[in-house]
């Protein structure tokens, strides 16, 4: 998770964050997804089965008697074949009997419970974030379950009639099930989240969905591919310049500028103090007043080499929407001091 965040619209930049060969995908529900609303997680799932190595996913969350709906979604995807072998972490329930009992009778495991690794006068040491003992079970967690997928794979390799052939670990990514959740998504965005139904159909004779094909752009860091900056062809200023100076009036009005809300930069200010603690996200956006003019992107045609290969031919150029149909643009979560930022709704 990152604070503020919840999982869209970062879902849909997953390969600009993670990169195309990702192995395991992970986000925390319990951050900023409370409540156990499913959509979220649905459309988040939907677009790992999508990338190219169908990535296992791993969710941590709340209570079960919280998010019971995020469960059953998942199981629910497991039955029909989707997906293989997600990982669900939810150990509040769990903890709670433990945590009950006196010190000196708790399990080693269970002593000091909420304290954490750094020092005491830094940021973040509130109850929803897990302590070094929580961490700790948590990596015990996992680690069991992925040892215990090795011992499978290992008597697996070992028996006789083993041909040699690679195990199978993934499925038909253009064949995805009707979406559970979303009737509370606009209709011009549902099939952004969630696909469109396709004129097949799966194994069981249900309509067959295939996930539309979705290219992001971002500020946020870190990222390892497809920049906003990159297609930024006019109305910015000082972009080069450290993204933890002040940016005055006057640059304002000159154009957008690539900043920081105040709150975020009085965060990570404090972040520096003790060594940024392993923080190492940033939420960049770009900010502009009335007077800062209009930013002019240039959105590039990516994935589609038969319109780039027509553009070769006599006609040179065709309508946007012959490539895209729709463009989002996304408003940075920003606290703003006076209530008064701009709503891109």
């Amino acid at each position: 998770a990152i604070g503020g965040v919840p999982s869209f619209p970062y879902g849909w930049c997953l390969n600009n964050f993670l990169g195309e060969d990702a192995d395991v995908v992970s986000w925390d529900f319990s951050m900023n997804e409370a409540g156990g609303v499913a959509d979220g997680l649905e459309a988040y799932l939907r677009h790992t089965i999508a990338m190219k190595k169908q990535p296992m996913l791993i969710v941590k969350d709340t209570s079960a008697s919280i998010a019971g709906e995020r469960r059953e979604l998942l199981q629910n995807y497991v039955d029909d074949g989707t997906i293989k072998d997600p990982i669900v972490l939810s150990i509040e329930d769990a903890m709670q009997s433990f945590l009950s009992l006196s010190e000196d009778i708790l399990p080693t495991g269970f002593h000091e419970w909420r304290k954490f690794g750094a020092p005491k006068e830094s940021p973040g040491q509130t109850s929803h974030h897990p302590g070094v003992k929580e961490h700790e079970l948590i990596g015990w967690l996992l680690a069991m379950h992925f040892l215990a997928a090795l011992e499978l794979v290992s008597f697996i390799l070992s028996l006789e009639e083993y041909d040699g052939k690679q195990i199978p670990t993934t499925t038909n990514r253009n064949s995805l099930p009707s979406p559970i959740h979303g009737s509370a998504v606009s209709p011009n965005l549902h099939s952004l989240f969630y696909g469109h139904e396709t004129r097949t159909f799966r194994d069981d004779g249900s309509a067959s969905w295939k996930l539309n094909s979705v290219h992001c752009r971002t500020t946020y860091d870190p990222i390892l591919t497809n920049k906003l900056q990159d297609i930024v062809v006019g109305g910015s200023v000082g972009e080069d310049l450290d993204i933890m100076l002040p940016k005055g009036a006057q640059m304002y009005n000159s154009g957008w500028v690539l900043d920081m809300g105040e709150s975020e930069k009085k965060a990570k200010r404090t972040l520096e103090r003790f060594g940024g603690l392993g923080f190492v996200d940033s939420k960049k956006a770009y900010y502009g007043i009335r007077s800062s003019g209009p930013l002019e992107l240039f959105v590039p045609c990516d994935g589609r080499e038969d319109i780039a290969q027509q553009m070769l031919g006599p006609q040179l150029s065709f309508p946007a929407s012959t490539c895209f149909r729709t463009l989002v643009v996304c408003e940075v979560n920003e606290k703003h001091v006076t209530g008064q930022e701009c709503n891109l709704d």
